[in-house]
């Protein structure tokens, strides 16, 4: 059943003036040299190949503070390998990846050095923040060591040219995925020659599928904490409120008007149009859906956009509106009136098409060891729309998905403690499995240590979910502690 989507993710995000893929699609070279790596990268063993030459990983600076050690280092990203003929997908300024690694200034065992990479969300630049917020309390309080890695087209790796965070081309997204699936495979490797272990990946909401992707190219098991993430991101950019920054004036202009990328687009065009050959609006679908649609879309399609709020408020005190269902239609209804005059259904649907194509978790090698993935969902999540996406545990059976009752925005500001507490029991499990495998026992009765993090007691399974193993419903939980990370000098 449709979820009613978060009132904050829909505010937050028409308060902001971020504007993504400013320049269109991206050049039909780099589109259809990124199609034909989407493929390569299908299968696990080229991935591997692709970066068996040596990548020198170069620590750059050391910094001793009082509680942890502080390195900064770079290595060329592998797309842009002298050897490899992916140079030019990859901008000058992001040719270099650079990272910052936290370790304890101790290990608690010898035998026992945990590391975990850490990608960005959208916004996310430089480091200081995942610093903060998650590494430097991990740190703290599970000795849990990080690489915070910078994105390309983010921090010291934005092209000069570039605003904020207002990626030029749509193919953007597509190189920013391909280097940080090698990059984190780089990592990975350098942290097994120094002798870490065990390691995982994590991220939120864009970072959280770049550490999907990333670490079903890791040919061995891995932890693996995505959070607010899905199974494709095709929804994030048709469906959730982070279209509402496309340009999609310009995105249709090139859809249909430019000579250079007829020879890509063309068959996406004939798919299309074969797949829809009316001119049916979703608003149009909607009216024939509940008599509560037909009033709220005609109630939509004379009023301004700007007095919807009040009007719906009405219905609401009216009575008009009694389930989440209708509500959700409601959104769907505003969100078509919003796009009314800026959206073509073919290029929309092209957009899905595409992004499928290179973000859906299914066109990826499968994770090794899916038990050791804690993936959490925000219920009411309007930046990543989950309905109609495959369910992760479809794809990788074993793993565990849990919800928490928030959006998109809510959870990043209210929730990094559960983050870090997900990724905390992560590490804890996959120290579990690996004592289970190697005293060959059937079952996880070994005495945890000090790092194990004891589920709350408003953590319960869910008994809807087909998979109530591995399903879990988190009810509002207070974040308590570790709101206080100082900056050591």
């Amino acid at each position: 059943m449709c979820m009613m989507k978060s009132k904050i993710d829909f505010i937050y995000r028409s308060l902001l003036i971020t504007r993504i893929f400013v320049k269109g699609w991206g050049p039909p070279k780099v589109i259809k040299t990124l199609f034909n790596l989407r493929k390569h990268f299908a299968i696990r063993k080229n991935i591997e190949d692709f970066v068996k030459e040596k990548t020198s990983v170069k620590i750059t600076d050391i910094f001793q503070c009082k509680d942890y050690q502080l390195m900064r280092g770079e290595f060329v990203t592998p797309l842009c390998e002298p050897s490899k003929n992916t140079v030019f997908l990859v901008p000058p300024a992001a040719r270099v990846a650079r990272f910052e690694i936290i370790l304890p200034n101790e290990w608690k065992d010898s035998n026992h050095k945990p590391v975990c990479i850490h990608l960005a969300g959208t916004g996310d630049h430089f480091y200081w923040r995942r610093r903060r917020f998650m590494a430097k309390p991990l740190i703290r309080d599970a000795g849990i060591g990080a690489i915070i890695l910078e994105n390309p087209f983010y921090g010291s790796r934005k092209p000069k040219d570039q605003v904020r965070s207002n990626i030029h081309y749509v193919s953007d997204i597509f190189v920013m995925g391909a280097c940080l699936i090698l990059e984190c495979f780089v990592l990975l490797k350098w942290c097994e020659k120094q002798g870490f272990g065990p390691l995982g990946i994590t991220g939120i909401s864009m970072g959280g599928h770049m550490a999907s992707l990333a670490a079903a190219a890791w040919p061995k098991p891995i932890i693996l904490v995505p959070c607010l993430s899905w199974t494709t991101a095709s929804s994030v950019f048709t469906e959730g409120v982070m279209a509402k920054s496309i340009d999609w004036p310009l995105l249709t202009q090139q859809f249909y008007g430019n000579p250079q990328l007829s020879a890509i687009f063309g068959s996406g065009r004939q798919f299309i149009n074969d797949l829809f050959k009316t001119n049916t609006s979703t608003a149009t679908i909607l009216k024939s859906q509940t008599a509560s649609n037909i009033e709220l879309s005609e109630l939509i399609e004379k009023t301004d956009i700007r007095t919807i709020r009040t009007q719906l408020e009405q219905l609401e005190r009216k009575d008009m509106i009694h389930s989440e269902k209708n509500l959700s239609g409601y959104f769907d209804i505003l969100y078509e009136q919003l796009f009314k005059e800026t959206r073509d259904t073919s290029v929309v649907q092209f957009m899905k098409m595409i992004m499928d194509e290179f973000t859906d978790l299914r066109n990826f090698p499968h994770l090794v060891d899916p038990k050791l993935c804690i993936s959490l969902c925000a219920i009411h999540d309007a930046y990543v729309p989950r309905e109609g996406c495959v369910d992760l545990t479809d794809i990788w059976k074993g793993a565990d998905v849990r919800y928490i009752k928030t959006g998109h925005v809510g959870a990043i500001l209210i929730y990094n403690s559960l983050f870090r507490q997900c990724i905390v029991e992560a590490f804890e499990r996959a120290r579990t499995r690996t004592h289970t495998t190697h005293t060959h026992t059937d079952t996880d009765t070994h005495t945890t240590n000090s790092y194990h993090t004891h589920h709350p007691s408003n953590l319960v399974t869910s008994s809807s979910s087909s998979n109530s193993n591995s399903n879990v419903l988190l009810d509002s939980i207070s974040s308590k502690s570790n709101s206080k990370a100082h900056v050591d000098s």
